[in-house]
């Protein structure tokens, strides 16, 4: 009978304890919710926001343009040395003189994709033209978007 009776005496202590550990209690928070921040509702633009600001890119691209064309015309400037000394180069082997005008198309990589000379008074030989395209065809520029620059040059021997 003492076996029963602490057999029981054990039992309904393995009993409390389990039971008290298997459901623990929800702990009450000792701080108060904060309210979620509010956020400004998004306004819709009105037209004429809507039309400054399409105003506005194309005043950035006029820019942009106006910046592409001074950086061809500094680099066109640096460069028409080289077609000088092309040109004495061949006139010194056959003599003729004139004026050219060259169309350059400017690719968006800032690659001469074609050029045309436009002989505009006098003569220039046709080697000298094939050979004027070819130098123009390494010059490269700091251009993103294609465009057509033209450039009058004289060819004459100086004195």
């Amino acid at each position: 009978m003492k076996r029963a009776s602490l057999f029981i005496l054990i039992t309904s202590l393995l009993l409390l304890l389990l039971s008290s550990c298997a459901a623990p209690k929800k702990a009450q928070p000792n701080v108060a919710p904060v309210a979620p921040p509010t956020e400004p509702v998004a306004q819709k633009p009105t037209k004429a926001q809507i039309e400054q600001a399409f105003v506005e890119i194309e005043e950035a691209k006029v820019e942009k343009q106006k910046k592409d064309i001074e950086h061809v015309q500094n680099v066109v400037n640096m460069r028409q040395s080289e077609l000088q000394f092309l040109y004495q180069r061949e006139a010194a082997i056959t003599p003729f003189q004139g004026d050219a005008q060259i169309k350059l198309s400017i690719n968006e990589m800032g690659m001469i994709q074609n050029s045309e000379v436009l002989v505009t008074s006098g003569s220039l030989s046709q080697e000298f033209i094939k050979a004027l395209q070819s130098d123009l065809s390494s010059w490269r520029f700091l251009v993103r978007t294609p465009m057509i620059f033209t450039f009058s040059i004289k060819f004459t021997e100086s004195l």
